[in-house]
């Protein structure tokens, strides 16, 4: 009972602080913070406001799933080879098909994802060590497309390669009404998939034997977490590029409250990572009153989490040697 308290008091907070940031976000831009803002600034602001949660939602979700299935705090959503794969087919719209910037490498992203999702899944469904060898073939995918992308940032011209550069830092820009459209409708699926075996996840957390011996199907939920994950992490790279530290850190301030249950961390994880994902896009439109120049969420996101990271796994640490 007082788990559920805490989860629920923590659930209130998130939200109450998610819509009030967001009412205030809607008023930042490159004048600062402005309540004058017209109707049709205020709507597109609205749109990379909704995409920001989205983002922040799904990295955050598929973080706790992730080190869920593989019983590791350390586990990222960029761990399956979703992202690799993603980037490097956004990578190759950017270098050989577009020039419109923001048009193709959303499409190249997805079919980069779920090239990767396809290797990954034939992987699943013929092999016994399910978890162990999708780590590896994920770290393989991962491997790959950063070799390709490289020689890609090489080889190709400087305006080309600055394109690519600016897109892998990770940036949430406006999309066309049909791409949003899509963007929802996966993101909807994704989070779904994951909330709906949220419980199995939790019993799966302590091992496969001991939710076998509760008749709970292993392989089909260790498959369509993995489905979800691709879904979900292809999306937000297709939108917004590499966005890390999100993943890894949002699930870990969430085990500060001592809430390990995978039941109640899967919803607080959605709510805080869109939070957390809102406040850095904020900051990002904020930073063009001070610099002339907007910084990429990516680089606030890890200029900022990473330290706090290493402080949680410090924390991690010393709570481990007191138990031990």
């Amino acid at each position: 009972m007082q788990y559920k308290n805490k989860y629920k008091i923590c659930l209130t907070l998130g939200v109450i602080l998610t819509v009030l940031i967001l009412f205030l976000s809607l008023f930042i831009g490159s004048d600062g913070l402005n309540f004058n803002t017209n109707k049709t600034i205020l709507s597109y602001r609205l749109i990379r406001i909704i995409l920001s949660l989205i983002a922040g939602s799904s990295l955050a979700i598929s973080g706790a799933s992730l080190q869920g299935i593989f019983k590791n705090y350390l586990a990222d959503p960029h761990l399956l080879g979703i992202s690799g794969g993603a980037a490097l087919g956004a990578c190759i719209s950017i270098a050989f098909f577009s020039e419109e910037f923001f048009l193709l490498p959303s499409i190249g992203a997805l079919i980069g994802g779920f090239i990767a999702f396809v290797i990954i899944f034939s992987f699943l469904t013929k092999n016994n060590n399910l978890i162990t060898n999708t780590l590896l073939v994920g770290i393989l995918i991962n491997s790959l497309a950063a070799s390709l992308i490289s020689m890609l940032k090489i080889i190709l011209p400087a305006q080309k390669s600055q394109n690519l550069l600016f897109w892998l830092v990770g940036q949430i820009n406006i999309v066309e009404p049909e791409y949003f459209i899509l963007i929802i409708l996966i993101w909807l699926m994704g989070i779904y998939i994951l909330i709906k075996f949220r419980g199995e996840l939790e019993v799966l957390s302590f091992g496969k034997d001991e939710a076998t011996l509760l008749g709970i199907n292993s392989s089909l939920v260790i498959k369509m977490v993995v489905l979800a994950n691709c879904l979900l992490i292809a999306n937000v790279v297709a939108f917004c590029g590499m966005i890390g530290f999100v993943g890894l850190v949002i699930p870990h301030f969430i085990r500060l409250f001592k809430c390990y249950d995978l039941r109640l961390l899967l919803p607080l994880a959605f709510v805080f990572g869109g939070l957390c994902l809102l406040i850095f896009d904020s900051l990002s439109r904020l930073s063009f009153y001070f610099f002339s120049t907007e910084i990429p969420v990516g680089s606030l996101c890890s200029l900022f989490l990473s330290p706090l990271f290493f402080w949680l796994l410090l924390r991690l640490s010393n709570e481990t040697k007191s138990y031990n």
